[in-house]
């Protein structure tokens, strides 16, 4: 499920005018704003709430111009289920999860955005991290998925200070401009662009990575 953001910020009227907000997915049921901001029209409604939700799954689209909001269904959705790898940019870290944007599946690059939630213990994960990870559950479209296999965990990882690509030594993952260290599960080939570029699907990879080493 998508989290809500109220369109009066300016930061979201940019992303939902923008041309991502072409490829952003909504749920039947999934809060768009509230009716004093935006008009419901096809395909969504009102609730007594004031709130206005989706009635289809597609993308939403803002007329800022007329306050009009609707969803445009989508028609070959992507399916993603149980089972299947996915490529997954961490973007909110807690101390017991971390809520993730899916960027591809199974070596194939989404069209469509879906959420998912890594369920953290111990919590090793930050912001930004690209996590190769196995899917384990789907609750009304949520997604929870796994790193704790082996071949799965952290491809590519940032500094939380200075923004730098982190490196990895003997001791683990480190900084060399900050000397911060950091003790995350990370995948054999860590770091090696090419192999990223792979699962964002130019090639195809393995859909099965328990062989791996991790």
């Amino acid at each position: 499920m998508l989290l809500y953001k109220s369109p009066l910020s300016n930061n979201y009227k940019k992303q939902m005018s923008g041309p991502e907000n072409r490829r952003r997915l909504v749920l039947p049921g999934d809060r768009l704003c509230v009716i004093e901001e935006f008009l419901p029209k096809s395909g969504t409604r009102v609730l007594p709430t004031g709130d206005v939700i989706s009635t289809t799954i597609g993308q939403p689209e803002y007329n800022h111009k007329k306050h009009e909001v609707s969803v445009k269904s989508v028609k070959n959705i992507e399916k993603l289920k149980i089972g299947d790898i996915v490529l997954c940019e961490v973007q909110d870290a807690q101390e017991k999860l971390a809520g993730c944007l899916i960027l591809a599946k199974n070596g194939k690059k989404l069209k469509n955005e879906w959420s998912c939630v890594i369920i953290q213990a111990p919590p090793t994960l930050t912001v930004g991290d690209l996590v190769l990870a196995r899917i384990i559950e789907e609750v009304s479209g949520t997604y929870t998925v796994t790193i704790n296999e082996r071949g799965l965990g952290v491809v590519l990882a940032f500094c939380d200070k200075c923004g730098s690509q982190l490196r990895h030594g003997r001791s683990g993952l480190f900084c060399s401009r900050c000397r911060k260290t950091y003790r995350k599960k990370v995948v054999p080939y860590y770091g090696n662009i090419n192999k990223i570029v792979d699962i964002l699907g130019l090639q195809s990879i393995p859909t099965s990575v328990s062989s791996n080493g991790g």
